[in-house]
């Protein structure tokens, strides 16, 4: 009986410690500390195991497996549809929900791979619907939007793209997935270069590489790399360099030769533009030595080539590969690749003193630029807009985040302190209430006052201070556009009578009226404000005279054509109207509008003057 209970206990002492080293392994596939060979040599040691004792453990393996697949050719897609077909029927009875839900992010990022995009949309849509409400699927929830934002960046819906980074680092972070929040720094870097804000990718790639070098070298140096191709992006070729080199032996070790040979390729061209020449010769010579297959790495060897020739002065040899380019001109060349060329023949051309040549290569290189000047202006402005949201939401949900914290704090102390203790800490709660309720106040005071700062307090406007200001920058934008600016200088006539006869109450009814009248003739980017007591200044940007002049007319009659204030009164304005010219000081326009005022007061009064 004993030896019967010794036996049993032993079995499941044992079947306990394989389960858990089957979880162990497949958990450090996914932690980030294994290179690929290393993930797929523990992949292997799984597999040949299987089927294991327990139906969770034989799920788990074939979910995790169905990550190593790069399905290129027919075979490859049977496969894994088998492996999708086992790995279900084994998560079917293993009852495991989030298997169920990691097999088909696996399965969606396959369809992506394979070109069937909406497919891939709409499985990875699915899985964060059923995710979103569970706070237990963190990790599964943040996988999905993973590859939802890098479908949405391979079309170049770069808001969407970002909005999905964001939840998955959102959702890795309150996981507590640290290797996966890197991973989704580098995603948001590459979308600012994509942006061609390298200011910012920069600082998230930087956050990526700090964050990764305490895990695989591998995607430490994918994360660098692109840091490196963003600073060549602005030119900033030595730090690119530098960059490039730091992560050349790494390349070397884990990628084929291709990829090693495109990395001295491209160090190679960074120390042709910075007139290294002996250095990139080097880096060329390196090259020879390894098997390139693909067209695309025999293009960049050539163009590099060719690129280190013109610089030495060897014309006859860089034009025989000019004559190769130009026979093989009818393959579909991306813009980076036909704009290096196109660099190329246009300095062959100087350096040969072909004009024709060298206009014609100029021309295609100007039609390439023209295409990239709007776009990448647009692009930069998203950038930035993404980046300020998504640090507005971060701190909403670090504060949402700090007041979960007090509060678990305080629940925690309620069960294992005194009352006297509670008693202190809710009023040194309420104290910290008080004091921020007052600093709310005074914030609220703060903003009050800054607005009063820069209205009228009688009509509600901009005062004096502010419409000058704008005046300032309206003038200054459309001298930098090339656009015309209107001013329109407008005076109540007769306005001390009023007062005299009726008092300041009365006058300041008509002052109110008058602006209503202003702000109803003009638009929403205009901008009016009360200079002196009866007097008012209305900067319309954008705007030429004959325009202005009409806005102007408008004004007067309508003011004409009404009675004014509780008491009905008759009253009527004097306008003087300027077109600022090229060149001309905001104070200079500023005089000339004067003057024409003073011409409508002297012509009669209730006159426009332009």
């Amino acid at each position: 009986m004993f030896k019967l209970f010794f036996g049993v206990f032993c079995c499941l002492l044992c079947f306990g410690t394989l389960a858990n080293a089957v979880k162990e392994d497949v958990e450090k596939i996914l932690s980030g500390h294994l290179t690929s060979n290393q993930s797929r040599g523990l992949m292997d040691k799984l597999e040949r195991n299987l089927p294991y004792p327990s139906v969770l453990d034989t799920a788990r393996v074939k979910t995790v497996k169905c990550w190593f697949y790069d399905p290129q050719n027919d075979k490859n897609h049977i496969a894994l549809n088998d492996l999708l077909s086992d790995a279900n029927q084994a998560i079917k009875k293993a009852d495991s929900p989030k298997l169920k839900l990691d097999l088909q992010t696996c399965q969606a990022f396959n369809l992506y791979q394979q070109g069937k995009v909406s497919a891939a949309t709409s499985m990875t849509k699915n899985v964060i619907s059923d995710t979103s409400k569970n706070p237990e699927l963190y990790y599964q929830h943040a996988t999905a939007n993973l590859i939802l934002g890098r479908i949405f960046r391979s079309q170049g819906s770069y808001q969407q793209a970002f909005l999905a980074f964001q939840q998955a680092y959102n959702s890795f972070e309150q996981g507590g997935f640290s290797y996966d929040k890197a991973l989704i720094l580098k995603e948001i870097g590459l979308i600012h270069a994509d942006l061609h804000n390298f200011l910012l990718a920069e600082e998230q790639l930087q956050r990526a590489i700090n964050e990764l070098t305490n895990y695989n070298e591998q995607e430490w140096y994918i994360a660098t790399d692109i840091l490196a191709q963003a600073y060549e992006a602005q030119g900033n070729y030595q730090k690119a360099v530098m960059l490039y080199n730091s992560i050349l032996p790494a390349v070397t070790k884990y990628e084929d030769d291709e990829g090693s040979a495109y990395l001295l390729f491209k160090i190679a061209q960074i120390n042709i533009q910075l007139n290294e020449l002996q250095e990139a010769k080097q880096y060329l010579n390196q090259a020879r030595d390894l098997t390139l297959n693909s067209e695309w790495i025999k293009f960049i060897q050539s163009i590099t080539t060719a690129e280190w020739l013109i610089k030495k002065g060897r014309l006859d040899e860089a034009e025989l590969l000019y004559l190769d380019f130009e026979q093989n001109s009818s393959q579909v060349w991306s813009v980076d690749s036909l704009t290096r060329f196109l660099e190329f023949k246009r300095e062959l051309a100087v350096q040969k003193s072909n004009y024709q040549q060298e206009a014609l290569a100029q021309r295609e290189l100007l039609k390439i630029a023209d295409k990239k000047v709007q776009e990448i202006a647009d692009n930069t402005l998203l950038s930035q807009r993404l980046a300020f949201d998504w640090e507005q939401q971060k701190r909403e949900i670090t504060r949402l985040k700090e007041s979960s914290e007090v509060k678990e704090q305080l629940l925690n102390l309620a069960n294992e302190k005194a009352f006297w203790q509670i008693e202190s800490l809710l009023f040194s709660i309420g104290l910290i209430l008080i004091l921020a309720y007052i600093t709310y106040k005074q914030t609220q005071h703060k903003q009050r006052f800054k607005t009063l700062a820069l209205k009228d307090e009688l009509t509600d406007i901009a005062n004096r201070r502010a419409i000058f200001a704008f005046k300032y920058n309206a003038i200054k934008k459309s001298e930098f556009l090339g656009s015309a600016c209107s001013l329109i200088v407008i005076d109540i006539d007769h306005f001390k009578q009023v007062n005299d006869t009726y008092g300041h109450d009365i006058g300041d009814e008509v002052i109110i009226s008058t602006v209503k009248f202003i702000e109803k003739n003009i638009r929403q980017t205009d901008c009016a404000g009360r200079v002196g007591g009866e007097e008012f200044l209305v900067v319309l940007p954008n705007t030429a005279l004959s325009f202005a002049h009409e806005v102007a007319q408008r004004i007067r009659e309508n003011i004409e054509n009404v009675t004014h204030t509780s008491l009905h009164i008759k009253s009527t304005v004097s306008i003087g109207v300027v077109e600022v010219k090229a060149g001309e000081a905001p104070k200079d326009a500023s005089r000339r509008a004067d003057g024409k005022l003073y011409a409508a007061k002297n012509a009669g009064r209730n006159k426009v003057m332009v």
